[in-house]
C-alpha cells in the first residue's frame, strides 16, 4: 500500500511540474491535492446510507447526487486549484 500510495503522489507530482512549466498550474503540494480528492470520496460512499436516511427524514435530493457528479465536482476544483482559481 506504502509504495502504491508513493507512486500515485510521484506520478501527481510530475503532472503537476509538467502543468507549471507549461504555465497552467501553480505549484502545490501532491499530498494535499490528493488527499482534496481522496477524502471527499471516501466520505461520499461512506455516507451512502446516512444519506438514505436523511432522505427519508424529509432532506429532499440526496439520493439523486451520484459518483459521476461528486467525481465532476472533484475535477473541477481541483482543475481550479491548480490553476490558482481558487
Amino acid at each position: 500500500t506504502i509504495a502504491s500510495v508513493r507512486d500515485v503522489l510521484a506520478s501527481l507530482g510530475r503532472i503537476i511540474d509538467e502543468g507549471h512549466r507549461a504555465g497552467r498550474f501553480h505549484r502545490l503540494e501532491p499530498l494535499l491535492i490528493q488527499a482534496g480528492i481522496i477524502a471527499p470520496l471516501m466520505f461520499f460512499f461512506a455516507t451512502a446510507r446516512l444519506r438514505r436516511k436523511m432522505e427519508r427524514g424529509g432532506a429532499a435530493g440526496l439520493s439523486t447526487l451520484t459518483r459521476e457528479m461528486v467525481v465532476d465536482h472533484l475535477q473541477r476544483i481541483t482543475l481550479a486549484q491548480l490553476e490558482g482559481k481558487l
